[in-house]
């Protein structure tokens, strides 16, 4: 089925992102007559958004500096006066990017834009104390990029303007982290919690003793048990999947992102239907359209009547972000698409013994540190997985399947990576707990594989935002979260004398989710 097809492609995409990346900032923009140039800044450029000064917009003259001018890099100082009130264009080389937008501004430049040597513009990466230092907005732009400005300037009469924008608002960058952090771990307990219905024997009602466990997700979106070929196939998939948007990020960036809305609307319906049927005054609400019947719906497979019922709420969501998702209001959209996609995934896609969990982390493990730390060595010098993160080559657009948490100079950013792929472990995990007959509150403590494993997430999803921050550079989240869940996992099954059990999956007692006809 397409929709089936669809789903699965957008699961991949999802769990493809499996990188801890410093938080994003915002942009700088340059727009002179009808030309516009957009160019983004790192996380640690000196957070260009707490200040008043550098979040104003520049409207001034263009002074471009010429090629033959002896001072064209700006490394010394400029006569007084010589940028008054405009904004000084010069070029790359020979001293520090700090050097020439103090120079500039000392001599009265309002904004610094610098033309790089090549055509490509890059995030400018600079320590707060040095940034800070510059007190004007300042950008580096593509060699052929500034060279068209001088010559729109040229043309035009009127001011240039130079704006930072993207500024969110005054969390501090820590608080951000934290937030991110307690979303990503309450994002996993409540994807594996609600995956696991049927097996804690609390799912709906869908006639003759049948259950399902995520209301509101059709039997035609399960899309199976993985096995350790799946887990094969799923980290070479991945892997292709991340050199396409690698090398075609322009191209495919759009197709993406339709891809993570369809996703999207999907997931917040079934999310919607979930609470829907939680909260239902009575039984009776499981009669007619409200009922968890499948209805066949072209060649977009099964849908259920009360999924159906919440589509239209579902989609207005989408909608407006989709619309809005260049405006730095629309996180709050994204980060609720972005858990509805994880609970959705994880009631369509299950392992079933820590075998095939072993195999799957421990390729994944070894895809995130080739795809951040080798790949540079292969790839020209540029990390694959932080390119495709931070959508180098996206122009204005990124890469939505991520978490984001506003702060002063720009986002926090989690990928869905980080959520699904150590959750199919967690979900196990919990549903391991329940065919041992623990519930309620012993499902909550350390006699369960559950808590452990949450406790393993926290401490490494944690372990690898602080690994970034020290270092100032994109991790493998993986590295830290893989030998934080799978390890104490394992270890507790040995310690418990359960570990056969475990390793194959005989543990659990199999749950079949019969076809509703």
């Amino acid at each position: 089925m397409l929709r089936r097809l669809l789903l699965c492609c957008a699961t991949l995409l999802c769990a493809t992102l499996v990188v801890a990346t410093p938080p994003g900032g915002g942009k700088v923009t340059v727009d002179v007559g009808a030309h516009k140039w957009i160019a983004a800044w790192a996380a640690d450029l000196g957070c260009p958004c707490a200040s008043a000064a550098l979040r104003a917009s520049t409207a001034a003259k263009l002074n471009v500096v010429a090629a033959t001018d002896a001072n064209a890099d700006a490394c010394k100082p400029y006569a007084a006066g010589a940028f008054k009130g405009q904004i000084a264009l010069v070029r790359r080389g020979t001293c520090d990017f700090v050097v020439k937008v103090v120079n500039a501004a000392q001599a009265g430049a309002v904004g610094v834009i610098i033309r790089n040597n090549v055509s490509a513009a890059f995030a400018w990466q600079l320590g707060p104390k040095r940034a800070g230092a510059m007190g004007v907005p300042a950008m580096v732009m593509g060699a052929s990029d500034a060279d068209a400005l001088a010559k729109a300037a040229a043309n035009h009469s009127g001011n240039a303007s130079l704006a930072v924008s993207g500024c969110p608002w005054g969390l501090s960058n820590n608080a951000s982290q934290v937030l991110i952090t307690l979303t990503g771990i309450l994002t996993v307990i409540v994807a594996t919690w609600l995956s696991s219905a049927a097996d804690r024997g609390v799912g709906d009602e869908r006639g003759a003793g049948e259950y399902e466990a995520i209301p509101g997700l059709a039997d035609d979106d399960l899309i199976g048990e993985l096995d350790w070929k799946d887990a094969v196939g799923f980290m070479v998939m991945a892997s292709g999947m991340l050199l396409v948007l690698f090398f075609f990020m322009k191209q495919a960036i759009m197709v993406v992102i339709c891809l993570y809305t369809f996703g999207a609307t999907n997931s917040l319906a079934s999310l919607l239907a979930t609470a829907v049927r939680t909260l239902r005054p009575a039984r009776s609400w499981a009669k007619g359209h409200w009922s968890l019947r499948d209805t066949a719906i072209a060649e977009f497979g099964y849908v259920t009547h009360l999924a159906a019922w919440c589509y239209p709420f579902a989609l207005a969501i989408t909608v407006w972000w989709f619309v809005t998702r260049h405006d730095v209001g629309s996180w709050w959209q994204q980060d609720l698409m972005s858990f509805a996609l994880s609970v959705h995934i994880l009631g369509m896609v299950r392992i079933q013994s820590a075998k095939v969990a072993a195999y799957l982390l421990s390729l994944m493990f070894v895809y995130d540190i080739f795809w951040v730390f080798i790949s540079p060595l292969l790839f020209g010098g540029k990390s694959v997985m932080v390119a495709v993160a931070t959508g180098d080559g996206a122009d204005n657009e990124s890469l939505p399947m991520l978490f984001a948490m506003p702060h002063n100079c720009g986002f926090s950013l989690l990928g869905l990576g980080d959520i699904v792929v150590p959750s199919l472990l967690i979900s196990l995990a919990l549903r391991m707990d329940c065919a041992k007959g623990l519930t309620g509150a012993q499902l909550w403590g350390f006699g369960s594989y559950w808590a452990p494993c949450i406790l393993g997430y926290a401490v490494g999803l944690a372990g690898a935002n602080v690994a970034v921050r020290l270092m100032a550079m994109g991790q493998p989240a993986l590295l830290y979260i893989v030998p934080c869940t799978l390890g104490p996992t394992l270890l507790l099954a040995k310690l418990r004398g359960e570990f056969a059990g475990v390793w194959d999956g005989s543990i659990l007692v199999r749950q079949t989710l019969p076809r509703v006809q």
